[in-house]
């Protein structure tokens, strides 16, 4: 297995079960360096996403209210600072990320949001800049899923791993009981409602994984764009080698990092586990969310 590539330092972000205040955070290795707090809403308002949803810097929140569904997009400053909202007009299955899928729809605000109902089944949305829903697309074959825990994709190539899914589709990171990821793969186009299930890739010994929480929040290491990566690192024919981020909370509380290779570049490697690194912070009561490209703006990695 060639060497892969490995973050020296890490921004997250986390959020206190009870009181829904988050926490930004950088890690130089394992020690924490760096943190600021930020309350946005109460309790039960969890944020479930992460992109550029129309505030004055690239990274905004989506947060949900886990008890009616309704969704409340916050645009940003450079500082996560709150600057404005938009509130949704209609409650919506469970938020699990946002992600590209081919095309969007007109007057779409930000990326499209990927819910997963109670089914397993992943309903794709779209909002406009007013709140309202405007798109919706449940994904044919995803009825039975396990639980969605994030949505990522390869810094040159959609699908988070080589092969799974087509080119231009974003891929969603899944959980079954037993702690096993399997990682899945979609076909067709959001704007058409054409997106339906094609690959899976189920991650050697994973069984007994702690739950995963957040996935690939280093975006922009090396050249690339939601990846764990390295410019510097090629594979079989030139390839460049991609590694994905899997952030953990382990059951005394602690965060780890954990580290797969892609299969871009190392075929006979994809989806094998090459590395981790525990975080040196123990939060019970805390879990990580999907907005360390928040942290990072805050807390630049150089």
């Amino acid at each position: 297995m060639p060497t892969m590539p490995y973050p020296t330092n890490t921004d997250i972000a986390i959020q206190n079960n009870s009181t829904g205040q988050v926490d930004y955070l950088q890690f130089q290795g394992s020690q924490l360096v760096a943190s600021d707090a930020i309350t946005y809403a109460g309790a039960g308002w969890n944020v479930v996403a992460q992109g550029n949803y129309g505030g004055p810097a690239q990274h905004d929140l989506v947060m949900q209210n886990q008890s009616s569904g309704f969704v409340d997009i916050l645009q940003l400053d450079a500082n996560g600072n709150l600057v404005s909202s938009v509130m949704s007009n209609v409650a919506v299955p469970h938020i699990v990320g946002r992600g590209l899928f081919n095309s969007g729809v007109a007057g779409e605000l930000g990326s499209t949001l990927v819910s997963q109902l109670a089914d397993g089944e992943l309903d794709m949305l779209a909002f406009d800049g007013s709140g309202q829903l405007i798109h919706s697309d449940l994904v044919t074959g995803t009825v039975g899923l396990p639980t969605a825990v994030g949505v990522a994709e390869g810094a040159f190539f959609f699908p988070l791993f080589a092969g799974k899914g087509t080119r231009s589709n974003d891929s969603i990171v899944t959980q079954l009981a037993d702690g096993s990821i399997d990682d899945i793969g979609l076909s067709g186009d959001f704007q058409t409602s054409t997106l339906a299930f094609t690959a899976s890739l189920l991650l050697p010994g994973s069984a007994g994984l702690a739950p995963v929480q957040a996935v690939n929040q280093e975006e922009d290491i090396g050249t690339g764009n939601d990846s764990v990566s390295d410019a510097g690192l090629t594979g079989t024919g030139g390839i460049h080698l991609e590694g994905v981020q899997l952030i953990q909370q382990l059951a005394n509380g602690a965060f780890n990092n954990l580290f797969v290779d892609s299969g871009y570049g190392d075929a006979a490697h994809e989806g094998t586990i090459y590395g981790s690194n525990q975080l040196n912070l123990a939060l019970p009561g805390w879990h990580v969310v999907d907005a360390g490209g928040v942290a990072k703006e805050i807390f630049p990695i150089t």
